[in-house]
């Protein structure tokens, strides 16, 4: 095995290490940050979004109704500026989910007559608060008796008596609730629905009363409840997102302004190439390269172990060699606003196939273009977290002169900066 040159991390006098350049605004190192804090927060969205599908094809919420079976309106008399009235409803109430329980913690009803409310009775209180079990129905009822003083204007009193006449009253319900969903053993917080009832209750010309048995014919008051069990648990849901979201945008936006994340920075500060020749005859290259490398950590506050770094060397394109730069440890940890100098050393022969121009200019000038590409495999420390590994790499664009048998080069080597991405 040839021996290998002599490291150039010793003191050396050759071209001075170039100052830092000031940090650019936009740097990979600012992209690369942003990219991973939008990768957790779109990770957290798809999670999110994934359980509430799973959750909606589990659970498969349904509307739970409400209907009025049964209407006896046995007093509604308008004397003396005075409405004399005695109602009284049955309910039905249909639970069509299959998982889902609900709690009627209290359910209340108000009636009204031409936009004038008369009367309101609990149907549930929180005295009677029920569980209603999935794919169950139950009744409920409410009476509405009493007098309200309120004088009625020249239409009011005209409709009145037009349904007086008529022997039906168009009498609208509204019904408030405050309910409960249970699922499993875990139960809901409580959530306000409310639901309209337009009914025509029939009263006898003579005060007899007319009894609303079938509440699709004589009691037409099938509605919907306007706050749906499925609305209720998507709103919630998307809710739960938007908090989500705008915490992880709070969060990024603070690790941000905190961490100030940049750029780690590479250079070549010598390049040595002892030897570097090809015989066309049996397309055999032969080369030694020594490389001296300085990285800097820019960051306040990021320190960056450098678990693993190899560098491949090309040359027109065609990798002809690959090592790993020598660092002083293995999983070497920057420290913060630090600067580093390692080597890399290339040595060998390669077969390479050049064509006839690539050759002819081989040799034109004692100085080759050779191009390092650096691939690392690094971890960020913030305190006492520490990362996941991340993949970067750098690229030099290095224009390296040919050492002669003295030693000395055709033209000084240019210290050169490297492309560093992620």
């Amino acid at each position: 095995m040839a021996d290998k040159q002599p490291q150039l991390n010793g003191a050396y006098y050759g071209p001075s290490i170039p100052p830092s350049e000031p940090p650019r605004h936009h740097s990979h190192g600012c992209r690369r940050c942003c990219c991973c804090l939008f990768s957790c927060f779109l990770t957290i969205v798809v999670i999110v979004v994934v359980a509430f599908l799973v959750f909606w094809v589990v659970v498969q919420p349904r509307d739970f109704r409400f209907h009025v079976a049964e209407a006896r309106l046995k007093q509604f008399n308008y004397t003396d500026n005075t409405l004399h009235y005695n109602l009284v409803l049955n309910f039905t109430a249909r639970n069509p989910n299959k998982r889902l329980n609900i709690y009627y913690d209290k359910v209340e009803g108000h009636v009204s007559y031409d936009g004038v409310r008369f009367g309101s009775a609990d149907v549930v209180t929180w005295q009677n608060s029920f569980r209603q079990f999935a794919k169950s129905t139950d009744s409920m009822s409410a009476v509405f008796a009493g007098q309200r003083v309120r004088a009625f204007d020249r239409d009011q009193a005209k409709d009145f008596d037009e349904d007086k006449k008529n022997g039906v009253f168009d009498i609208n319900v509204r019904l408030y609730f405050i309910i409960r969903f249970r699922l499993g053993d875990v139960i809901g917080s409580d959530t306000k629905a409310k639901a309209k009832c337009e009914l025509e209750i029939p009263f006898g010309s003579e005060g007899r009363t007319a009894v609303g048995v079938n509440a699709a014919a004589s009691v037409p008051a099938k509605e919907r409840l306007r706050t749906r069990c499925c609305y209720c648990l998507s709103q919630t849901l998307w809710v739960l997102l938007v908090l989500i979201i705008v915490l992880v945008m709070l969060v990024i936006l603070v690790l941000y302004i905190i961490i100030t994340p940049r750029s780690f920075k590479f250079h070549v500060t010598e390049a040595r190439l002892a030897q570097f020749d090809y015989t066309a005859n049996n397309t055999l290259l032969r080369y030694n390269l020594v490389l001296n490398i300085t990285a800097q950590n820019p960051n306040k506050k990021l320190k960056i172990y450098y678990d693993v770094v190899q560098a491949h060397a090309l040359y027109k394109g065609v990798r002809f060699s690959t090592t790993d730069v020598d660092m002083p440890w293995r999983s070497y940890l920057q420290d913060k606003k630090g600067t580093d100098r390692f080597s890399a050393i290339f040595s060998g022969q390669r077969l390479m196939v050049l064509d006839p121009n690539q050759v002819s200019e081989f040799r034109q000038d004692g100085i080759f273009p050779i191009d390092i590409k650096i691939r690392f495999r690094i971890r960020f420390r913030l305190g006492n977290l520490i990362s996941g590994h991340f993949n970067a790499r750098a690229t030099c664009e290095l224009e390296v002169p040919l050492a002669s048998s003295k030693g000395k080069t055709v033209a000084p080597f240019d210290p050169t900066k490297c492309q560093v991405d992620f």
